[in-house]
């Protein structure tokens, strides 16, 4: 059985970025929200919080093909998402705005490292794309 994460950091982690929303009673029942509209390729948090994690979970972060970490802050409640506004940049630890502009609104996050990369660029291969 998969446990919500308590948090242990001071919350809210990044007022001046992130309002943390709650939407239903009970566990995993939060997620962040862009606090104020943010311009385009934005750097707006980093991962100076995060700590290696002894174990794969929902509350983790892949950084590498073995390795895991946990980001210890606000961060946690991002949605993954395939059309992101977020981008979650592991190899360079920041987490910054897209390509496009981030309004007030729920922020849906893409985890980005070389690992991720080289499995996307081998997956692109297999089907042609490369």
């Amino acid at each position: 059985m998969t446990v919500e994460q308590v948090p242990h950091w001071v919350q809210p982690s990044h007022p001046n970025f992130i309002t943390i929303k709650t939407y239903k009673e009970g566990s995993f029942s939060k997620y962040a929200s862009a606090s104020n509209p943010v311009p385009a390729n934005t750097v707006v948090a980093d991962f100076s919080a995060a700590t290696p994690a002894s174990e794969k979970a929902y509350s983790s972060v892949q950084v590498s093909e073995t390795d895991h970490i946990e980001l210890n802050s606000d961060l946690l409640y991002a949605n993954h998402s395939c059309n992101p506004n977020v981008v979650f940049d592991t190899d360079k630890g920041e987490v910054r705005t897209g390509a496009r502009y981030v309004p007030t609104k729920v922020l849906s996050g893409q985890f980005i490292n070389s690992h991720i990369r080289r499995l996307q660029e081998k997956r692109d291969a297999a089907a042609g794309k490369a």
